[in-house]
Formats: C-alpha cells, sequence, structure tokens
C-alpha cells in the first residue's frame, strides 16, 4: 500500500520541526558558551606574572563577545520568521514581544549600577558618581627601562591614567588595543591588576 499523501507531509512535517529545534538547541548551546566566555574574561586573569596571555585570554578573548553578538542577530531573526518574514497581527505581537525584552535588558542593566552606588553608599559611606566612556578596562603597565616607559608614554598620552596609589595604567576598548600595543613596544609588561605588577607596585600601593 501507498502512504497517504497526507501521511507523507505530516511525516515531512515532524521531520522540518525535529530539525528547527534541534537547529534552536544548538544556538543556545553557543549562546551559553558565549556567556560563559564573557563572564571568564571578566573574572579570570589574562595574563600571566610573565605578561604572556593565559589560556582564557587565548581561548575567549574576543572571540565570546563576537560570538554572542552574532548569535543575537540570528536569534533576532528567526523570531521575525526567519526566511519568511511575519505579516499582520503575528509580525507586531513578536514586535512587541522583542521591545519589551530590550526594556527589560536596559532596566536590568541599570539597576546592577544603581545597587553599586547604594552598597558603596551603604557600606563605606561613599558617593559615587557614573559617568559612560569609551574604555572598558586598565592594564597596569611597567618597563624595563625608563626610557622605555616614556617612549609607551608620549605614544598614548590619552590612554594613560593614574590610580589611587598613583600607579600608572593604561586604558584600553578591547583587549585588541593590548595586543597591538605589546606589539608596537613589546618590552613594555601589561598587568591586569597592580599586585600582578610586582613588589614596587605593591609597596606604591
Amino acid at each position: 500500500m501507498r502512504p497517504s499523501p497526507s501521511a507523507g507531509s505530516g511525516s515531512r512535517a515532524r521531520s522540518a520541526v525535529d530539525a528547527v529545534s534541534s537547529r534552536l538547541v544548538g544556538i543556545d548551546v553557543a549562546r551559553w558558551c558565549a556567556l560563559l566566555g564573557m563572564m571568564a574574561t571578566h573574572l579570570l586573569a589574562l595574563r600571566t606574572e610573565a605578561g604572556d596571555p593565559t589560556w582564557v585570554a587565548e581561548v575567549f578573548s574576543g572571540r565570546a563577545s563576537a560570538l554572542f553578538a552574532v548569535l543575537a542577530g540570528v536569534s533576532l531573526s528567526l523570531v521575525s520568521g526567519g526566511p519568511r518574514p511575519l505579516a499582520g497581527e503575528e509580525r507586531l505581537a513578536r514586535s512587541a514581544g522583542l521591545l519589551t525584552r530590550f526594556l527589560l535588558l536596559g532596566a536590568v542593566g541599570q539597576l546592577q549600577f544603581e545597587v553599586v552606588q547604594h552598597r558603596l553608599k551603604a557600606e563605606y559611606d561613599a558617593d559615587v558618581r557614573l559617568e559612560g566612556c569609551q574604555y572598558t578596562g586598565a592594564r597596569w603597565i611597567t618597563a624595563d627601562t625608563p626610557a622605555e616607559l616614556k617612549a609607551f608614554c608620549d605614544a598614548y598620552p590619552t590612554r594613560l591614567a593614574r590610580d589611587a596609589a598613583d600607579t600608572l595604567a593604561y586604558l584600553c576598548t578591547s583587549p585588541y588595543d593590548v595586543r597591538l600595543a605589546q606589539e608596537r613596544f613589546p618590552k613594555i609588561h601589561f598587568h591586569p591588576l597592580r599586585e600582578h605588577a610586582g613588589l614596587a607596585l605593591q609597596s606604591a600601593g
């Protein structure tokens, strides 16, 4: 007996649904990997005491955030209908859902800063004013000779700052900034923490 057309259509539909579900599970897994990678680059050291990149920097630095951004675009495409864009009321409903997510993310992100301000005030009686800037990180720097340090400072005068212990730090917008600066000045040492820079900097704290 030949299978009825309806049975064949149902089988193909189930196969299509299974394929879509497997792809979505793969996207979810990749998204979690990207999130874990971004958390690792923020919480774990990216450089050894000798100044060499750690395995976290080699594996996740720059790649995790790029993967997350790509997956965000893919997810938006899928939610919007994929190869068959939505129309009518369904499109309006999906758009409203996306807008709600964006607003919630913005509110939660701002709330995190307010929590930090509140804790600093309550626990340390410190008034904090937050201002936006282009920099996302800092690396405390040392050099083999004063001449090399001066040459580096002359090359990046707007990227340098001093902490509360008057220790010099290099401000960066991404890990690639540090890599480019290291390639240009190989005798300058970049430290993710001031304590990693050595006893001379520890004594300055």
